[in-house]
């Protein structure tokens, strides 16, 4: 059993729900994966509203966590200034090492390495 008021979990629902889902928590999870679906809605949202042309150039640039440094450096980077801190108070040691495991393939020396993934979307105003 859950342990979950029926009206509670109603309720938790009604907060999850979107208007359109392809513009909310689910969507954005969709657009890592396929992005062209994500300009495809750009693009549909874009003209509907009176824009033309529009273009959409990827920014492959690498985008690091923590700075220069050593891992141990960005791990406690990443413990202290995230909302993890309190979550993982008392098991600390624990958290430090799966976080280090977790970064260690990604640390190139100059930081922790993620691609920025991210889009330039140009477009003309029609008059």
């Amino acid at each position: 059993a859950m342990n979950v008021e029926p009206d509670a979990l109603v309720a938790r629902i009604e907060e999850l729900r979107e208007f359109n889902p392809m513009l909310g928590h689910r969507g954005c999870r969709l657009a890592i994966s396929f992005p062209e679906i994500c300009e495809m809605q750009a693009r549909a949202i874009l003209e509907a509203a009176g824009w033309s042309d529009v273009t959409f150039e990827v920014v492959d640039d690498p985008l690091y966590l923590g700075g220069p440094g050593s891992l141990a450096e960005v791990v406690e980077f990443v413990l202290g200034a995230s909302s993890l801190s309190p979550l993982v108070a008392d098991r600390r040691e624990e958290a430090r090492q799966l976080l280090s495991d977790a970064l260690a393939p990604r640390f190139d020396g100059h930081g922790v390495k993620f691609h920025a993934n991210a889009h330039i979307v140009r477009a003309v105003r029609e008059a």
